[in-house]
């Protein structure tokens, strides 16, 4: 079984990703990836890219005819303490 850091670590790595792309790269059903994938964007980690006709985002995701939900990587904050 997949694991949420791994799934994290595929986000990052790969920057813009489908959810059929991390099934095949997992050989994970779709079903648990997205619960993974779901508690990655409530910790702020990743973005999911909607299809719209007037998406500004860089992943072109709405540039293909897939209804294949596309995934951003998007922390890339550094997180400061207030000591």
């Amino acid at each position: 079984m997949v694991s949420l850091i791994a799934v994290r670590n595929a986000v990052r790595t790969a920057r813009i990703i489908s959810l059929t792309q991390l099934s095949q790269q997992f050989d994970s059903e779709p079903q648990w990836l997205l619960i993974l994938l779901d508690d990655l964007i409530k910790r702020g980690k990743i973005e999911r890219c909607e299809v719209m006709k007037t998406c500004s985002q860089e992943c072109q995701g709405c540039q293909t005819t897939t209804l294949d939900i596309t995934y951003r990587w998007c922390n890339e904050q550094i997180a400061i303490a207030n000591i």
